[in-house]
This record gives C-alpha cells, sequence and structure tokens, in this order.
C-alpha cells in the first residue's frame, strides 16, 4: 500500500487571475480589474495588485505566487515516469511565478513566467524543474486580447483550457493534489479564441492545438448562463474532429 503525506506552505500569493469584477467598497474609488484567469473558492485575488503606468500602453498590474510542498510517502516507485526513481521525501517550490497583465483598452495581454510543480493523485511526484522543463516550460501562459467592443474579444497564444474545473496552477486550487480527471483536461493549448458576451450568457470558442500536440485541429466551447451572483450553468465541449496521429506530432 502506498501512503503518502503532503504539506504545502504558500510563501506568498501577490494575486491570481480572475474573470470575476470586484466592486471596491468606497463609492467613490475606482473598480478592482478585472484579471484574467481564476482561482478555485475559497481562493481569491488580491484586490489591489500592483499596477504601474507603462505609458502608451495604459496601466500594468503586476502579481505572482510563491510556494512551497513537503511530502513524505512510503513504497515510492523505481521510475517517476521521467526517468528517475521517486524519494521518500521531497521539499519543492510549486510555484515562484510572476504575472504582468493588461486588462483594459482595446488590445490587452497577459503573460505568466516562472517555475511550477503539478503534484497529481494517483501519480509520482516530479519536482518544479522536471515539470516546468516537460510541459510548457517558463511561460506557461502568454496572449494576446484584442477586445473591440465591451462584450466581444478575440485572444491568440497559450491559452487556459476552457474545459475542466481545475486550474493548471497550485496557487488557483483549493485541492493542491489534483484528481485523476484533470489528466483529461487540455489545461494549456496555443491557438485562437472568440468571446461573446450577450446579457446573462457568455460563449467562448477556440481552434487551438488541444492537448500541446502542435496539431491545431482541436475544437472547443464554453456557454455560461449567469442565474445571479452565486449561481450559474455551464456546459463545455471539445475534441479534435479529424483525430492526431502521433507522426502527426512528430512531423511538426
Amino acid at each position: 500500500m502506498r501512503k503518502s503525506l503532503i504539506t504545502t506552505a504558500v510563501l506568498g500569493a501577490l494575486a491570481a487571475p480572475t474573470m470575476v469584477f470586484a466592486e471596491d467598497a468606497a463609492p467613490a474609488a475606482p473598480a478592482a480589474p478585472a484579471l484574467m484567469q481564476g482561482m478555485n473558492f475559497p481562493l481569491s485575488n488580491n484586490p489591489n495588485p500592483l499596477s504601474v503606468d507603462a505609458g502608451p500602453l495604459g496601466k500594468v498590474y503586476i502579481s505572482g505566487a510563491l510556494s512551497g510542498i513537503g511530502l513524505s510517502q512510503d513504497n515510492h516507485v523505481a521510475n517517476n515516469g521521467w526517468g528517475r526513481a521517486e524519494k521518500s521525501t521531497y521539499g519543492d517550490i510549486t510555484n515562484a511565478q510572476v504575472i504582468v497583465q493588461k486588462v483594459d483598452g482595446p488590445i490587452q495581454f497577459y503573460v505568466q513566467g516562472g517555475s511550477y510543480s503539478s503534484p497529481t493523485l494517483g501519480m509520482p511526484y516530479a519536482r518544479s524543474s522536471t515539470i516546468t522543463d516537460k510541459s510548457f516550460g517558463n511561460i506557461p501562459v502568454a496572449f494576446v486580447k484584442v477586445a473591440p467592443t465591451d462584450n466581444f474579444s478575440i485572444q491568440a497564444g497559450k491559452l487556459p483550457t476552457l474545459i475542466g474545473t481545475e486550474y493548471a496552477f497550485t496557487f488557483q486550487n483549493t485541492n493542491i493534489q489534483r484528481g485523476l480527471l484533470w489528466n483529461q483536461e487540455n489545461i494549456i493549448s496555443r491557438g485562437v479564441q472568440a468571446n461573446l458576451t450577450l446579457g446573462p450568457v457568455a460563449l467562448s470558442a477556440a481552434l487551438t492545438d488541444g492537448f500541446y500536440t502542435k496539431d491545431y485541429k482541436y475544437v472547443t466551447g464554453l456557454a455560461t448562463y449567469t442565474i445571479n451572483d452565486s449561481n450559474s450553468i455551464a456546459i463545455a465541449a471539445g475534441g479534435n474532429p479529424s483525430g492526431t496521429k502521433q507522426a502527426d506530432i512528430d512531423n511538426k
């Protein structure tokens, strides 16, 4: 039987992005920015992230996350899937990331850089240095967003998934060790995405390389109906209509 004990220490979290628009308590104060990406309850954003005046770019927000993990286990495996033997104990930095973003105006952007690990239920642990190198690199998420109107936008780059309820990084999730279904999410993809809001209905559709395959034929979509501030209904679906062959990936 395999047993493990995991503890985590969040050393700092300046602000993680979300799509929620939060109003300041004082009526005369400006509203907090609608930062991109999200976090699971009860985690939440810093409502007042560091901001700088970037001249022609306007106001740019700077935030980040720094967290660590301690792990002890018995019956560790001889191969962790990355060609290395598992250890009985680990100490590691699970997030050391900086986020820079512009969230208003017709041209916006989001860049997230640093190192990270992805502890997952039933899977051997791999250090952040290995995960960062073997997955999405030191800039895992980066995209430009063109928003000609308040209710329509197009974004392109390395995009967060439209499918799934667990986010890519531990500082965004209530449970730092994600479930097995997390492996079924495409997490981060390269491609383009369009977003449209019509009253309480929000629609998003993306054409990407799915599971980071460089095969740009994956189509995903998300439709959300907001009932009130506490409740919403969402439907998400996606896939590659023509399928992806290993030979196609190797030849990219």
